[in-house]
């Protein structure tokens, strides 16, 4: 590999962290993923993994560290000073005098759509938030993001979590087919038998881990009909269009709107459901995992060229 021509790029968020390593004149990458990271949720267990992922990634492939010329981690819950500064930390002494750049996985997500260009995006994974940029990536304008456990309305955490406390609240409607589909589903989900003991466990320190991987589920459902599962994604993407319409008063770059995110990307009846709200909208649907808008940002690689790195690696 070229010398001192590697890229790191890291995209941490509440359910899984993809790591990529690029050498940019070889179009060579390696890449890892490894468990959430937002400390937000996971505390310094979340950091913790995030830095064993790293190491190992750098050590069982045989690349030298001291290659790499610059790093981006963006990251869920960068907002969280004890956690950033102590990831910054990490990162010069792991990297000594090498470009380190903090930021969210948000913009990661905007660039892989957008590159440097203006653009609208709208982030929907485990939490949703909408970001913006009005001149060549210098400022950023935010919607929502809250963080998933401080109800990012329309995420996949909320939609859990949200089916969750309405089946808690409405004990007694055992009858109804809706409901006894979800609890069946919430059931076998958590791999336990009795209804009570899921409900505890869901939200416990351990259970909501593994929360927003249910709404997936919840969406299948609602699409073959179960009212209830219907009725919170409906909500969720009215949680959606308010994001969508709060950017739109704050900045005027509407021509489109590209859609990045785990959960909106991969459940068509979800994302249709978002786009018949807000027909006068065209979307752009991200080609590439958040990971590569580190390569737009260290490299000023457009988005179009990422292909490059991909058939190559």
């Amino acid at each position: 590999m070229s010398q001192n021509n590697l890229i790191l790029s890291i995209d941490g968020g509440g359910s899984k962290t993809d790591f990529l390593i690029a050498d940019v004149e070889k179009y060579i990458i390696y890449e890892r993923s490894g468990p959430g990271s937002n400390p937000n949720f996971y505390g310094s267990f979340g950091i913790k993994n995030l830095i064993d992922v790293l190491i190992n990634m750098f050590e069982s492939n045989g690349i030298n560290k001291d290659k790499v010329k610059s790093v981006i981690l963006g990251l869920a819950g960068i907002s969280n000073k004890k956690y950033s500064k102590s990831l910054n930390d990490f990162f010069k002494n792991y990297f000594p005098k090498k470009k380190i750049i903090l930021t969210s996985d948000a913009e990661l997500a905007h660039k892989t759509i957008w590159g440097n260009d203006k653009g609208t995006t709208l982030l929907v994974g485990t939490g949703s938030i909408g970001i913006s940029n009005s001149n060549e990536n210098k400022e950023f304008i935010i919607s929502g993001g809250l963080g998933f456990d401080q109800n990012d309305i329309g995420g996949g955490y909320w939609i859990a979590k949200t089916l969750i406390l309405f089946l808690i609240s409405n004990k007694g409607f055992e009858d109804n087919t809706s409901y006894k589909e979800l609890i069946e589903l919430v059931k076998e989900h958590y791999d336990k038998n009795n209804f009570d003991e899921v409900l505890d466990y869901s939200l416990g320190d351990e259970g909501r881990f593994g929360l927003a991987n249910l709404s997936p589920k919840i969406i299948k459902l609602a699409e073959i009909g179960n009212e209830i599962a219907y009725k919170i994604c409906d909500d969720g993407c009215d949680g959606l269009k308010e994001i969508v319409m709060d950017l739109k008063s704050k900045n005027n770059i509407f021509d489109k709107i590209g859609i990045h995110g785990s959960l909106i990307l991969k459940n068509e009846f979800y994302r249709k459901m978002l786009f018949s709200k807000l027909i006068d909208i065209d979307w752009k649907k991200s080609n590439h995992k958040a990971v590569f808008g580190g390569l737009s940002i260290l490299e000023n690689i457009n988005p179009n060229n990422y292909k490059k790195f991909i058939n190559h690696g």
